[in-house]
């Protein structure tokens, strides 16, 4: 009878233990993915200012396309709606509708940068010039791809971790639910 508690009060212990250990690799992914997402809204933030500033400088320039800078205010409004919080990150069809807010800016913002070749002062513009980097990759190569990168290798990692035995017992317990991920990278 000794012999049977002893073992019984191993196995207790040693479940205790891996409990710990899975409770506690289960925050530090979650946590891992909450600052992957920080940098994620850090660059789209920097890229919505630096469209803002196409855009007040494009309605300076005498002549620019009308139409081109109401589409690219329209489609940064559109993005802003849809602010990247930690919760976007909870629900897949919020996250979806941010992506294609994105999206659409992005394609926004070429057709201001097609329309500015055709004006010298424009095209050489400071602005202009950070708008293009965010679109060819030229600045801090492509900052905007690197962190949805890494995001998503993290978010990838996290799954992982809450959809495999036995961590995906205490992940659902716990609550910790898979995350979306940016399925392609490109801006």
């Amino acid at each position: 009878m000794k012999v049977f508690k002893r073992i019984a009060l191993v196995g207790i212990v040693v479940a205790i233990v891996i409990s710990g250990i899975l409770i506690n690799q289960l925050s530090q992914a979650d946590s891992k993915v909450l600052t992957a997402w920080q940098s994620v809204t850090n660059t789209y933030a920097e890229r919505n200012d630096a469209v803002q500033a196409v855009i007040v400088t494009a309605k300076a320039q005498p002549g620019f396309d009308a139409n081109t800078i109401k589409a690219l205010e329209q489609a940064l409004s559109d993005a802003r709606k849809q602010p990247p919080t930690t919760m976007l990150i909870q629900d897949s069809q919020a996250f979806d509708n941010f992506k294609q807010a994105q999206a659409m800016l992005t394609g926004a913002m070429y057709r201001v940068k097609a329309v500015a070749k055709a004006s010298p002062a424009l095209s050489q513009s400071s602005e202009i010039t950070v708008m293009n980097n965010y679109l060819d990759g030229a600045d801090k190569n492509n900052r905007l791809d690197e962190v949805r990168k890494k995001y998503s290798e993290t978010v990838a990692q996290y799954n992982t971790l809450t959809s495999s035995f036995p961590s995906s017992i205490f992940a659902t317990f716990l609550g910790y639910h898979p995350k979306p991920e940016f399925v392609h990278f490109a801006s």
